[in-house]
């Protein structure tokens, strides 16, 4: 399911699922988001 909404609520709401990480999509690309970890944004495709 995706949902229209900002990256900051859209990250709360995902720790408040307890959810690892999103996917995120800044109109151009998308992303994982760590949420309960703390990683490094990971653009996707990845090229590797």
């Amino acid at each position: 399911m995706a949902v229209v909404m900002p990256q900051d609520k859209a990250i709360d709401l995902a720790r408040e699922m307890e959810q690892v990480a999103i996917f995120w999509f800044d109109g151009a690309r998308f992303w994982i988001l760590g949420v309960l970890v703390e990683s490094d944004p990971l653009m996707l495709p990845r090229n590797s």
